[in-house]
């Protein structure tokens, strides 16, 4: 003999309610999983270009230090703190 669940008239009509139910479900589940794979390959977009933005950032510091070492050397230390 079927389980019958509280709340739920073993009927036809709730049949085709619940199934409808039960699709409407099942399409804002994929729905959400393709949000889901969309957002995570954005954040390993952004992981990458991050990446990239510091190395460029590092090579930019490096040349600025690399001047200001030579500035140093050719002007001198007090007047470049100036």
């Amino acid at each position: 003999m079927a389980k019958i669940i509280e709340g739920i008239k073993p009927t036809r009509m709730e049949l085709i309610a619940l199934k409808r139910r039960r699709g409407i479900a099942q399409k804002g589940d994929k729905i959400l999983s393709d949000k889901r794979d969309v957002l995570v390959s954005a954040f390993f977009e952004r992981i990458k270009n991050r990446e990239a933005l510091r190395d460029s950032m590092l090579l930019t510091l490096e040349k600025a230090y690399e001047s200001l070492i030579e500035a140093e050397m050719v002007i001198g230390e007090d007047r470049i703190r100036i």
